[in-house]
């Protein structure tokens, strides 16, 4: 790569103060590289990412932007870019969020989707200090894609898995931004359509979209436009989506509830998406709080963040409610359809298993 002049590194896995955290695809990183592709290079590996950096690291290079995890490991970040520093001092460092005292080990923040500034890299201009995104830039990225992506061994749990090859998506059309929880600005149908077809190339054939605030109009066009792929996906409950105006279609197939806390009349709410033919989705974590748990009866796949800290009898009981009541254990033993669903169940009941037969710490 002699052109490369600026890398786009992902240290969401790196630098992760939770090592439980599953490696997912940056795709907004490589949707930036697709607007310039020989001026740009994404590196993306679950380990020895900074040996890998390094080795990238020529005459050429200006800039490397980082994409950094929500739940950061300030430690492990310093060390990275003092490293890098080390190495080539005149490179400059970007990181994609604010972090403080970052003056110590890097050069500026760009708040934005990172495409202004790329642009401004590649002109030459120097970058100092908080970037913040123009008018212009709050909007969502036009449609480039990097060829080389691939299936670097990203990770799912296993009973968010539609099919063998399923991939989860934050908001790639924010380049930078994709996983930044306040920013809710949509593309078009057509353009996530055309990710995914691009997903599609590298294998992939459903789809987990976890942070996406999707309207009605965009789920039903999706539907439409992706039924002649034989691709699925999955999309978290909001608030303003009108769940029985959705075309099911067998392409939207699962209705996700993330940290379901805030949500009025859950137990209704599932049993209604229940009715329609979709499945009923739910992942919780210790903060999560129900009265009773009869409604877990008509939830199809449970997943349960951080077990580690949670009261042990308590979580006991609470995959016993699920996994037991009605038969759910043999009722999903019984009605695999292909090896997809064996894996995940596998997977998942073993855990589950482990964590039921137990001895009680607490």
């Amino acid at each position: 790569m002699p052109s490369t002049e600026i890398l786009l590194v992902n240290l969401t896995t790196h630098c992760n103060n939770n090592p439980n955290t599953s490696y997912s695809a940056p795709l907004g990183l490589y949707c930036l590289a697709g607007e310039f592709p020989d001026k740009i290079s994404v590196v993306d590996k679950k380990v020895n990412i900074l040996d890998e950096t390094l080795v990238l690291l020529s005459e050429n290079i200006k800039s490397i932007i980082c994409l950094l995890p929500q739940n950061i490991n300030k430690e492990t970040l310093e060390s990275f870019c003092l490293e890098i520093k080390n190495n080539s001092p005149k490179i400059k460092i970007g990181l994609n969020r604010y972090i403080p005292n970052y003056e110590k080990y890097a050069d500026f923040i760009d708040n934005g989707t990172g495409r202004n500034t790329i642009l401004r890299l590649l002109r030459g201009e120097q970058i100092q200090g908080i970037v913040n995104p123009t008018n212009d830039e709050l909007v969502f990225l036009p449609f480039y894609f990097d060829s080389s992506f691939q299936d670097n061994g990203y990770e799912l749990t296993p009973e968010k898995m539609i099919t063998a090859k399923t991939l989860e998506i934050f908001k790639p059309w924010l380049g930078l931004q994709e996983r930044n929880t306040d920013l809710n600005i949509l593309p078009s149908a057509n353009w996530i359509n055309n990710l995914l077809l691009e997903l599609k190339k590298a294998s992939f054939t459903s789809f987990h979209f976890i942070l996406s605030d999707f309207n009605n109009a965009i789920i039903n066009e999706l539907t439409i436009l992706l039924k002649p792929a034989q691709i699925k996906f999955a999309i978290p409950y909001s608030h303003s989506t009108k769940i029985d105006t959705i075309n099911f279609n067998n392409v939207c197939s699962q209705i996700w509830f993330y940290y379901p806390n805030n949500i009025e009349n859950l137990p209704d709410k599932i049993l209604e998406i229940k009715k329609i033919g979709f499945e009923p989705c739910l992942l919780i974590n210790k903060n999560t709080k129900f009265d009773n748990l009869d409604f877990l009866e008509n939830i199809s796949r449970l997943v349960i963040e951080d077990e580690e800290d949670w009261n042990e009898h308590e979580l006991k009981e609470f995959i016993k409610q699920y996994w037991w009541k009605g038969g759910r254990f043999f009722k999903r033993l019984f009605s695999l359809r292909h090896a997809a669903e064996l894996v995940a169940f596998t997977k998942s009941s073993y855990k589950m298993l482990d964590i039921i037969i137990g001895k009680d710490e607490k």
